[in-house]
């Protein structure tokens, strides 16, 4: 017996690391967010964060699902990228809606995942999707102010806006950025809404100098992944 005894702990041992090695390669897919980035009527692009834990591939089958209570529908399949960062592989994804507003789960579909719970995410779609048109800059020439920056907001979601969200709009002229909030009244679906802004522009090889951040603040916007707008004056 005292012969055998070393014999037995090494094979248990031993299986150890084999199981360990085996869960080790074993990937542990997540759906670290969900949102949707922009929507139009019942097309919608929405954007998820994949992240991964453990060996194995960095590609896995994303699954989007229509949610109607305890009832799910399946709406789109296909291949989505994941990775160890700590927001995860961003994937642009679109999909064609049953209806404009309504409820959506993602899934990571890995049926050997060691943590399943974090392979799916809730998130509802549908509401007002505020959105930036490309700004203008006209020219006044002799003016002083010799520029305006022309901002529009659409409304591109299948509801009605109510009045009560912001623009918040940061100018940087040859000087420290001055801010400027701007209300933004009720929006009908399809509407506009225009923010003109005059500026002096005088070049500068400042990198601070000549530049403009714009962003939507608005609770009511459930897609708020294309709320800002970015651009050097010229």
């Amino acid at each position: 017996m005292t012969h055998r005894r070393p014999l037995i702990a090494a094979l248990v041992l031993g299986f150890s690391c084999v199981a360990g090695s085996a869960f080790a390669q074993n990937a542990d897919f997540e759906i670290k967010k969900a949102e949707v980035a922009s929507q139009d009527g019942r097309s919608a692009q929405i954007k998820i964060f994949g992240g991964k834990r453990g060996g194995g591939p960095n590609q896995k089958v994303i699954k989007v699902y229509w949610v109607e209570g305890n009832n799910r529908r399946e709406i789109h399949s296909g291949n989505g990228n994941f990775d160890g960062t700590v927001t995860g592989f961003q994937n642009t994804i679109t999909v064609n809606l049953p209806s404009e507003s309504g409820r959506l789960e993602v899934e990571a579909v890995n049926p050997g995942d060691p943590t399943p719970p974090n392979n799916k995410k809730l998130f509802e779609v549908g509401g007002s999707d505020l959105s930036f048109d490309p700004a203008v800059i006209n020219q006044k020439a002799g003016g002083n102010p010799n520029r305006e920056l022309v901002l529009t907001v659409a409304n591109n979601g299948p509801l009605n806006l109510a009045a009560g969200c912001k623009l918040e709009i940061d100018l940087a002229e040859r000087a420290p950025a001055r801010h400027i909030s701007v209300n933004i009244p009720a929006l009908p679906r399809r509407a506009k809404f225009q923010k003109k802004v005059p500026f002096h522009f005088v070049a500068s090889n400042t990198a601070t100098h000549n530049t403009v951040s714009a962003r939507i603040d608005c609770d009511a916007d459930k897609a708020g992944g294309n709320n800002r707008q970015e651009m050097r004056l010229r």
